[in-house]
C-alpha cells in the first residue's frame, strides 16, 4: 500500500509512532527543565555545573527534535501542503540556507553534548590529579553524602 505522497504506509506510520514517542519524551524533557529551574532557588545541588550543562543540552534536544520534524520530515514526505508550496516557491535564498544553517548547528552541538559531559564528570572526580589542581569541588553530590554519613 502507497500513500499519495509515494511513502509506503507502513513506513509512515513507524515514523509517526517514532515522532509520537519523541514528542511524548521532549514533554518529559519539558518536566525535567522545569524541576531543574524552578529548584536551582532552593537546592544547592541543582546549581552544579553539571545540571548548567544538562540544561543546555537538553534545550538541544528539544530544538533539533523540532527542527527535524518540521523543517526535514514535514518537507520530506509532503505532510503539510502549504509548507511544501511555500518551499517549492523559495527553494533559493533563505528558506533553503537557514534550514541547512540550523540542522547542522543542532547537530554539531548534539556532538559536542558528550565531550562537555565527559569533561566535566573528569574534572570533577579527578581525585589527586583534581585536587592539586584545583579541579575537585568539596560540594560535589559524593562529598555531601560523605558529609552525611560521617555524621
Amino acid at each position: 500500500m502507497v500513500a499519495e505522497n509515494g511513502m509506503s504506509t507502513y513506513v509512515f506510520v513507524y515514523r509517526a509512532l517514532l515522532y509520537l514517542f519523541g514528542s511524548l519524551s521532549m514533554i518529559l524533557y519539558f518536566r525535567v527543565i522545569w524541576v531543574i529551574t524552578t529548584e536551582r532557588r532552593r537546592n544547592p545541588l541543582f546549581r552544579n555545573f553539571f545540571f548548567k550543562i544538562f540544561l543546555v543540552e537538553a534545550v538541544t534536544d528539544i530544538l533539533a527534535f523540532l527542527i527535524v520534524f518540521f523543517l526535514a520530515f514535514v518537507r520530506k514526505y509532503r505532510l503539510i501542503r502549504t509548507v511544501d508550496q511555500y518551499c517549492q516557491a523559495h527553494h533559493t535564498g533563505i528558506v533553503p540556507t537557514f534550514t541547512v544553517f540550523m540542522i547542522t548547528s543542532t547537530r554539531g552541538t548534539l556532538y559536542f553534548g558528550p565531550l562537555w559531559f565527559a569533561l566535566n564528570r573528569l574534572t570533577t572526580f579527578a581525585g589527586k590529579f583534581g585536587k592539586k589542581v584545583g579541579l575537585a569541588k568539596k560540594n560535589h553530590p559524593v562529598a555531601i553524602d560523605r558529609l552525611h554519613a560521617a555524621n
